[in-house]
């Protein structure tokens, strides 16, 4: 099977596997952040192959990059998570709320306006696997230092200076926040 792209401006660039993707994918948005809008979108998709049908998300690609439906951020998983900020019902005890929150600490209040609104609502519809399909003129709507706090975040998540006692003994697998990203990058992609 030919897997293509009918696009003369693809490149496709294999990342570094750092054991999670939220890591790898904030890498490369914050390494090329000043090229990314020399292409249309940003494509980023899991190296496992069993986690999905891969003729079946070639084909969609290929609709949503082709022109055939309309979008800025498209997940490309059928797996579909709806939870709130501590990741219920799915997945107890992610630290969704306490990510967000640090990332607001972090930036100006119109970086973080969209996740400022899920405190509110406490309420996450994503899909599952991290893959997706975003219009690179929704990433660099965020200033690169908002990235840049991502993957501090995420670099610093096994760093024991970040959590004081309570929160490891809440959270039992600090590498959590890797799981919130998961369920976060619409919002973080979403119009500011």
């Amino acid at each position: 099977t030919d897997y293509s792209i009918d696009r003369k401006n693809t490149q496709v660039i294999k990342l570094d596997n750092y054991g999670r993707e939220a890591l790898a994918y904030i890498k490369h948005i914050t390494n090329y952040y000043d090229t990314l809008t020399y292409y249309d979108y940003l494509i980023c998709l899991q190296a496992i192959p069993d986690s999905y049908d891969l003729n079946e998300m070639i084909e969609r690609i290929n609709r949503l990059y082709n022109g055939y439906e309309q979008f800025n951020f498209e997940y490309l998983s059928n797996l579909r998570i709806d939870c709130d900020l501590y990741g219920n019902p799915q997945h107890a005890n992610i630290p969704i709320k306490m990510f967000i929150e640090k990332l607001i600490e972090r930036n100006d209040y119109e970086s973080t306006n969209k996740l400022r609104e899920l405190l509110i609502t406490n309420k996450i519809n994503c899909y599952g696997n991290s893959q997706f399909i975003v219009d690179t003129n929704c990433i660099i709507q965020q200033p690169l230092p908002f990235y840049k706090s991502i993957k501090n975040l995420l670099e610093l998540s096994n760093n024991d200076g970040l959590f004081d006692g309570y929160t490891r003994a809440c959270f039992n697998d600090i590498n959590s926040f890797y799981y919130c990203m998961e369920r976060l990058w619409k919002p973080i992609f979403s119009i500011v």
